[in-house]
This record gives C-alpha cells, structure tokens and sequence, in this order.
C-alpha cells in the first residue's frame, strides 16, 4: 500500500489466495507454472476505472499498470525482508483469473506473485553490464 502511484490515486487492489481449489484455477490458467504451488498467491488487479476518473485513458491504459507494478515489486521486496520468496508471474490467462476470483469490471489483473519459504537458496542472476542499459548525458 505504500508503493508510490499517479496522483496519489493508489488505483490497485489485492485477491490474497489460500484456498487451495482457487488456487489449483490459478495454476491452471496460468501455464501450470510451479511457483503457484506457493501457500499464499497476491493477485495484484489494476482498478483502471479509478485511474481513468483523473487522468482518461492514460490512467486507465498505462497509470493503473505503474501503480499495480510498483506494489507488486515491494510486495516482492517486503517478502525477502522476512525470509519469504516470491516470484512475479505475468504469463496468466487474464479472463480466467476474473471468473476464478469474480473480480469485477472496473479491475484488471496485472501480476500474480506467489508467496512461501524457497526450497532452495538461489544466487543472483547475471545482470547486462550498466553501460548496456544507462546512458548518461
């Protein structure tokens, strides 16, 4: 709830998922992927009619993303700070996650991010060299 969005407008909500069958769906329309096995799923919804209200269609095509996406990267932060592991799914069939969960029209599901203890302790993963990605003038 703290991550920074457009006009202080904090146009996202959130679906945390426990239950086991709602989260089988989830897996399922979500290319079967592993990490959805995780105890907790955040289903992280960008409310475009909220974003929409201030800003038109800019709100609602690109703002209510950017809120969405920076709750989901300090959801993703906030998990390692207490020893959890996450991981940010994108790859999702959008219509499915909305029955599954009957979220209703004005959300749009943006990121899933399962959440647990990691089986394993991963080493960080090889980064472009700076120069390749900042240019400074």
């Amino acid at each position: 709830m703290s991550a920074p969005s457009a006009g202080n407008l904090q146009s996202r909500f959130f679906y945390f998922v426990k239950d086991s069958g709602k989260k089988a769906a989830i897996k399922k329309a979500s290319l079967n992927q592993e990490c959805l096995d995780a105890p907790l799923v955040v289903v992280i919804c960008s409310d475009v009619k909220c974003a929409s209200c201030e800003y038109g269609l800019r709100g609602q095509e690109l703002y209510s993303i950017q809120d969405a996406s920076a709750s989901a990267e300090n959801i993703l932060v906030a998990a390692v700070a207490l020893g959890l592991g996450g991981c940010w799914v994108g790859s999702f069939n959008e219509g499915a996650i909305i029955e599954i969960l009957d979220i209703p029209n004005n959300l749009r599901p943006v990121a899933l991010i399962p959440i647990g203890y990691p089986k394993e302790k991963l080493e960080p993963k090889d980064l472009k060299p700076l120069e390749c990605k900042v240019k400074s003038i």
